[in-house]
């Protein structure tokens, strides 16, 4: 049975946390979810275009 985990904001923003997270998921290490509310604060703190939070 795989983990399923919630990635709220505080772990999404910072770049080098986001991107190590995203990478054991991309393992199948487990199963990353996250809500639209949840996005939409990473998208008001993150001076990134919203098109590159999305993808």
């Amino acid at each position: 049975m795989t983990t399923i985990a919630v990635l709220d904001a505080n772990v999404l923003i910072p770049n080098a946390l986001c991107d190590f997270l995203l990478r054991l998921a991309e393992e199948d290490l487990y199963q990353p979810r996250w809500s639209p509310t949840i996005l939409a604060e990473v998208r008001r703190h993150v001076p990134v275009p919203a098109a590159a939070i999305d993808r």
